[in-house]
């Protein structure tokens, strides 16, 4: 993320060609691969989750988590929904602006 970062921040538009380049070549020919790997993590983790692995407690032996399951789930929500409002909040309605719906009547990037 750092170079792609600092190579966009170098070379400006001819990143976003370069980059737009990279992802169709690796769409076309390794979106497969990315389905199996994906599919490959995603078996692995409901394994660790479900098999003896799972039980494995995190921290000294002694030791009781922190917060309770309920608190973890409600944490995890939180979160989910937080960023998403902080996402949505800024790029729905400046895509409202630059695209309007038909519906509405209104030219892109006016007032109304």
């Amino acid at each position: 993320m750092g170079f792609a970062t600092w190579y966009g921040a170098r070379y400006g538009d001819g990143a976003a060609e370069a980059f737009t380049e990279l992802r169709d070549v690796i769409g076309t020919h390794v979106g497969w691969w990315y389905i199996i790997v994906v599919t490959a993590m995603l078996v692995f983790c409901l394994w660790a989750a479900l098999s003896k692995v799972g039980t494995i407690r995190l921290g000294r032996d002694d030791e009781r988590p922190e917060f309770s399951l309920y608190s973890w789930f409600a944490m995890l929500f939180s979160a989910g929904k937080g960023i998403g409002l902080v996402f949505s909040g800024v790029s729905e309605p400046l895509n409202h602006m630059v695209n309007p719906p038909e519906m509405a009547g209104v030219q892109a990037g006016s007032d109304e």
